[in-house]
């Protein structure tokens, strides 16, 4: 006899589940390696960076074109150079002989001139 505390739904014998199973299909090729003919898809980057670095080299030359100079890094802009042994000891800096200016690289004309240059 039936409960009568228990709903009906309770009451009623458990549902059965059935399941069919399928095999997968087998793939044709190995995945992530590309058949023959295939596009890999990496050329678009690579043509980026070649892209960004000849418009980086234009932008270089034009600046360096308007503005030849530079800070010299060995006297750090001052046009003198500390002795390593002797702190008091001071010369004028070999580099850029005491003007506190070195040439930028690519401020040469191909042909070698400086184009007058401030001296």
């Amino acid at each position: 006899m039936l409960d009568p505390l228990l709903p009906s739904v309770l009451a009623s014998p458990a549902p059965t589940v059935t399941a069919t199973l399928t095999p997968a299909p087998t793939p044709t090729s190995t995945p992530g390696v590309p058949e023959s003919g295939e596009a890999t898809g990496s050329g678009g980057l690579i043509f980026l960076l070649l892209l960004f670095g000849l418009l980086w080299g234009i932008f270089y030359l034009i600046d360096a074109s308007r503005y030849p100079l530079r800070t010299c890094r060995r006297c750090n802009g001052t046009g003198w150079q500390r002795s390593a042994m002797f702190n008091d000891a001071m010369r004028i800096c070999p580099r850029c002989n005491g003007t506190r200016r070195q040439l930028r690289p690519g401020a040469r004309h191909p042909t070698g001139s400086t184009r007058n240059l401030p001296r």
